[in-house]
């Protein structure tokens, strides 16, 4: 396996993969990257191929030593598709050969949370404690799936209930469904 520095000739098959991953989200595209300012981030992102074939990609910067996911982006981590066991594995272990040749001592990597895989699975997370990381931080993510059949409040405690049920009346507050990104994320 091949690891490559990104470059901004990969801009395009770097987004188009991560559109097309399992894991991948808004924060791992080089449009969100780059909405930083120049020189704010010495970007240093890496790029997994296999036979010409982009296998993952991992954003990051590298400095003294250390190889971190991007501070501004929430989380980073290795972004792939969904893959057998066997190749998470064969990933991180080019990861780590990687590093031992550019003479990474750390890495400090924040995967997204499993909510945003499309295909839930631990593989990576598995072959990355196999193979000698392990947790700085552990944050415990929880999500509520959005059921009509479900019915959710009495999941909550009393006061939550009241202050849900009062929301809902308030005409002031209203759900919106569109696709403004730009005004979400300017």
């Amino acid at each position: 396996m091949d690891v490559v520095v990104y470059k901004d000739e990969y801009r395009e098959l770097w987004d188009e993969f991560v559109e097309n991953s399992n894991n991948g989200t808004m924060f791992h595209l080089q449009q969100f990257l780059d909405y930083h300012p120049a020189g704010k981030f010495d970007w240093h992102h890496l790029m997994f191929f296999e036979k010409g074939n982009l296998k993952a990609v991992l954003p990051g910067t590298f400095e003294n030593g250390v190889y971190e996911s991007p501070i501004g982006a929430s989380y980073g981590s290795l972004v792939i598709p969904d893959i057998t066991f066997k190749e998470t594995m064969d990933l991180v272990s080019a990861l780590l050969d990687w590093g031992k040749k550019n003479g990474v001592k750390h890495f400090i990597l924040t995967s997204a949370p499993m909510i945003y895989e499309n295909f839930q699975n631990q593989n990576l997370e598995f072959a990355m404690l196999w193979q000698g990381f392990n947790y700085q931080l552990h944050y415990i993510s929880s999500a509520i799936k959005l059921d009509p059949a479900r019915e959710l409040l009495p999941r909550f405690q009393s006061t939550v209930r009241r202050n849900i049920r009062k929301s809902l009346k308030d005409p002031d507050i209203r759900v919106e469904v569109n696709e403004r990104y730009d005004q979400f994320y300017p």
